[in-house]
C-alpha cells in the first residue's frame, strides 16, 4: 500500500488554504456590506439634491436651503469616507485572493508529487507482478520438460 511521506505537510497546506479561503469569504462579505452602505449614501445624496432643486424652485426660506446644503456637504464627506473604506477593503480582498492563489499552488505541487509517487508505486507493483508471473511461467515450462 502506497503511503505518501509528505501527507502531513499536504494536509497542513490544505488546512492553510481552507483558512485563507474562509478569510477571503469574510472579507468579500464585508466588502459587499460596505458597498451597500456606499450605495445608500449615494442614493440619499441624489434624493437630497432632488429635494433641494424642488425647494429652490418653490418659495422657501434661506435657512431651509442652507440646511440642505450643509446636509449635502455632510453626505459628500461621508460618501468620500465610505469610498476610501471600500477601496481599502478591495485592496485587502485582492491581497487575500493572492494569498489563496499562492496557497493553492503550493498544495497542488504537493498533490502532483503525491500523484507521481503513486504512479511510480503502481508501476513498481506491476513490474513485481509481471516478474512473478514470468517466474511462474518459466517454472511451469521447466517442469513440463
Amino acid at each position: 500500500m502506497y503511503k505518501f511521506r509528505l501527507q502531513a505537510l499536504l494536509e497542513y497546506k490544505k488546512h492553510i488554504e481552507d483558512t485563507l479561503q474562509g478569510e477571503l469569504g469574510e472579507i468579500r462579505l464585508q466588502l459587499a456590506a460596505e458597498e451597500r452602505k456606499m450605495e445608500l449614501l449615494s442614493k440619499k445624496e441624489d434624493d437630497i439634491k432632488t429635494k433641494l432643486k424642488r425647494l429652490q424652485e418653490a418659495p422657501s426660506t434661506a435657512n431651509e436651503i442652507i440646511m440642505y446644503h450643509q446636509y449635502l456637504a455632510r453626505l459628500g464627506h461621508d460618501l468620500g469616507r465610505q469610498q476610501k473604506q471600500v477601496i481599502a477593503i478591495e485592496s485587502r480582498c485582492e491581497e487575500k485572493r493572492l494569498e489563496v492563489v499562492e496557497a493553492m499552488k503550493k498544495r497542488q505541487i504537493l498533490e502532483k508529487l503525491k500523484e507521481k509517487g503513486l504512479q511510480a508505486y503502481s508501476k513498481k507493483l506491476l513490474k513485481k507482478e509481471q516478474d512473478f508471473l514470468n517466474e511462474v511461467a518459466v517454472t511451469r515450462f521447466n517442469r513440463r520438460r
